[in-house]
């Protein structure tokens, strides 16, 4: 079972189609659910925090950053989502700036490191397709965090912490327009 923190974004339902097109079954939460603190992750294999709207540092997040605490104690695997993504940036100590050109619904070009496990048998460079006006700052990235895609602007587009299970992309993978989506979600699912 699959869970994912829906941030209210237009896309979740698209991310839990990817989820059961793979043939999982998956739970979606909103991210003010007030049982959220308190959800039993013993009952999930996986972990997608989802995208949307807001800035990691918001304090109506705090329920979600106990989810990334928990799923680092119980070592279940977490990838973020855009939002998902800098929050978990920010988690691990990156610095989030606003970008210097604001991307809504463009599609990139983006090189990737084809060791990281969501890259895998994929090729290096493809197309993603961008919703955002944050992203981490890579001239303050934490010694925990290896930056596994980049756009050729040098932007942060993928990111993975160094010894744990826990991957964030900034792009939509769930996008028609984003290349190897379904591959990229079902490299996830086979992080055990």
């Amino acid at each position: 079972m699959i869970l994912i923190i829906d941030h209210y974004d237009s896309f979740i339902d698209m991310i839990a189609d990817y989820v059961k097109s793979l043939n999982f079954d998956c739970v979606i939460i909103k991210t003010d659910d007030k049982n959220l603190g308190v959800v039993a992750l013993t009952e999930f294999s996986h972990i997608i925090i989802g995208p949307g709207p807001g800035h990691p540092t918001d304090k109506s997040l705090d329920n979600v950053y106990s989810i990334i605490n928990n799923a680092i104690i119980q070592k279940l695997p977490l990838l973020g989502i855009c939002l998902g993504h800098q929050m978990i940036g920010h988690y691990f100590g990156a610095s989030i700036k606003t970008a210097d050109k604001i991307s809504h619904g463009i599609t990139s070009l983006i090189h990737t490191k084809n060791d990281s496990c969501i890259f895998k048998d994929l090729p290096t460079q493809f197309n993603v397709t961008r919703y955002h006006s944050l992203i981490i700052d890579n001239q303050n990235l934490p010694n925990n965090i290896i930056v596994t895609a980049k756009t050729e602007q040098n932007e942060i587009m993928a990111i993975q912490h160094l010894t744990h299970k826990i991957f964030g992309v900034q792009f939509h993978p769930e996008s028609v327009m984003t290349e190897y989506g379904h591959e990229m979600l079902r490299n996830f699912f086979e992080i055990k």
